[in-house]
């Protein structure tokens, strides 16, 4: 346990429950009330309790009930309801999207404007000028610990599906240490890198990053960061100066996570941004019954849960329980590298629906036949029970950092 006082570690890790959105969208409420109030009276006294019981029980005419029938047949259309979904397989590879091949994935290694290095992974694909593609930013927000290099493969498989993948170290020091803890405000320092790198034309990237374009992929701690990011939180130790949400965000996958503080899983007002939350079996640190009470309080749909069956808490990263980050006990029951695979095709197909508008990519996710898993045996565990030296010392009013 750390010397410093446990009161000062617990205000370290208080969170906000009520962001300013929250409090805007309260006066709001607020005030509309007000004035449909002002005018239920005002009706009242101009044209009496007839004309009122007309507005009240007013019916649309036959031209508003087509048109409202021919807007909801449009939004399902264009728009389904992604169902939860429980597979041990990923959809087959026949119905989903033609990927970038292997041998034409690059890598670059920049240092970001904020000091960050990062590693990034993308199609390097010849093109005539006029027929140039322009990738979206994926931003990875790392795991606590857990070194860049470790999610190679996976940054790799979800660039083939036509993402730019950027993954920095971003250091912290917490408490004294000096720890890989991703942060909010790595988000807008990733957009400021892709217009950087998209407008440099000694770089390799030159004009292939869509800067209008960000899809957020985040593992444990850093699909915790993810989630605070869609629902524009910004409490430290989490997020330092001001944040925003950021209109070029447009959908987010993250994998073995959840989101609670004070013993309470928080609402996520994600404003209608697609997220997908994935899971697996035998993750220890983080239980799949917390990652599907998160997906339960995600506010908005488009949104996906996405169930693996024998994969652990690593099961995106090169290898399993990577040298300093908190310590998994159950050992995965599929082989590492098609975990990966697996977890990436979710991801790509995922985040391809909502950024290239693709329609077989957007087939594969919503129209997915899943296959059961077995239930999970309940497990009697504490709510902060990770070994790990950064989680010593926090109480139960606190976010778990995983």
């Amino acid at each position: 346990m750390d010397s410093e006082p446990r009161s000062r570690q617990a205000q370290l890790f208080k969170r906000l429950k009520h962001s300013e959105p929250q409090r805007q969208r309260d006066q709001y409420h607020t005030i509309s009330l007000a004035l449909l109030y002002l005018s239920l009276i005002t009706a009242i006294l101009n044209t009496g309790c007839a004309a009122m019981d007309r507005a009240i029980h007013h019916l649309p005419s036959d031209e508003e009930l087509a048109s409202l029938r021919n807007s909801k047949s449009q939004r399902d259309r264009t728009d389904p309801k992604p169902q939860l979904s429980s597979t041990s397989t990923p959809p087959s590879p026949e119905s989903a999207p033609t990927l970038f091949p292997s041998d034409v994935m690059a890598k670059l290694e920049v240092t970001m404007n904020n000091g960050d290095p990062a590693d990034i992974y993308y199609p390097n694909v010849k093109q005539p000028t006029a027929q140039t593609l322009r990738f979206p930013i994926a931003l990875l927000l790392q795991g606590l610990n857990v070194d860049k290099a470790h999610y190679s493969r996976y940054a790799q498989q979800v660039a083939r599906y036509g993402f730019i993948v950027v993954i920095p170290n971003h250091r912290t020091s917490i408490r004294g240490r000096d720890e890989l803890f991703a942060q909010v405000g790595q988000v807008p320092d990733t957009l400021e890198l892709a217009r950087t790198l998209t407008a440099d034309r000694t770089s390799p990237l030159f004009n292939h990053i869509d800067p209008t374009k960000l899809v957020l992929l985040g593992h444990s701690h850093g699909g915790m960061m993810g989630l605070d990011a869609v629902r524009g939180a910004c409490d430290v130790p989490f997020c330092i100066g001001e944040y925003s949400l950021p209109d070029e965000l447009k959908a987010a996958v993250f994998f073995g996570t959840s989101l609670w503080e004070n013993g309470e899983y928080l609402s996520i007002d994600n404003t209608s941004i697609p997220v997908a939350l994935i899971a697996g079996d035998r993750d220890s640190l983080i239980a799949i019954e917390e990652t599907r009470q998160t997906y339960a309080h995600i506010i908005s749909p488009p949104r996906a849960l996405i169930t693996l069956a024998g994969v652990n808490h690593y099961g995106l990263t090169n290898i399993n329980n990577p040298p300093g980050s908190p310590s998994e006990v159950n050992p995965p029951q599929v082989d590492q590298t098609a975990s990966i695979d697996a977890i990436a095709r979710w991801s790509g197909l995922f985040l391809r629906a909502h950024t290239w508008d693709d329609p077989r990519a957007r087939n594969a996710i919503y129209r997915f036949t899943p296959k059961p898993i077995p239930p999970i045996p309940s497990r009697q565990r504490s709510i902060v029970n990770s070994t790990h030296p950064s989680s010593q010392g926090l109480n139960q009013s606190t976010r778990r950092v995983s």
